[in-house]
């Protein structure tokens, strides 16, 4: 089974094959010699290895640059978020603790004027609507 390789020897016997038949199906306008294969392009092997080799490790320079560039937060920083992320917390904290305590007194007040309506009923004289009499009587003293 064949590797791939070739022997020096069966390299000159493909220059040889190739520049022949170059010179049949060449111009007069045309070099003299076979152009190059496109492949080699006329560098030894371990110089196109060396410029792959050296490429990629562009490549992966070019994408670590990025990684390199953004740092950890370290200690102070760390200390300093947490003190205001708690500091926020007690915040919100004392905004919920406000707005609890303003819901009850709603709560306690609204019961003082249900239990204040059911011992006195509101009477009404006329049988006209305080609309039409020009009163103004609130809304929850009529329920």
């Amino acid at each position: 089974m064949s590797s791939g390789f070739f022997s020096e020897k069966e390299a000159e016997q493909n220059r040889i094959s190739k520049q022949q038949e170059w010179e049949r199906v060449r111009k007069p306008n045309d070099s003299k010699e076979a152009p190059l294969d496109q492949l080699r392009n006329g560098r030894p092997l371990h110089q196109q290895l060396e410029e792959n080799r050296v490429a990629e490790q562009e490549a992966l320079n070019d994408s670590l640059a990025l990684k390199n560039q953004i740092r950890g937060i370290n200690e102070d920083e760390s200390a300093y978020l947490n003190s205001i992320s708690k500091a926020e917390v007690k915040i919100e904290r004392e905004r919920q603790k406000e707005a609890d305590l303003l819901i009850g007194a709603l709560k306690r007040n609204q019961s003082k004027y249900t239990i204040r309506n059911e011992k006195q009923p509101v009477l009404v004289e006329n049988s006209k609507t305080p609309s039409e009499t020009g009163c103004r009587i609130s809304s929850h003293f009529l329920n």
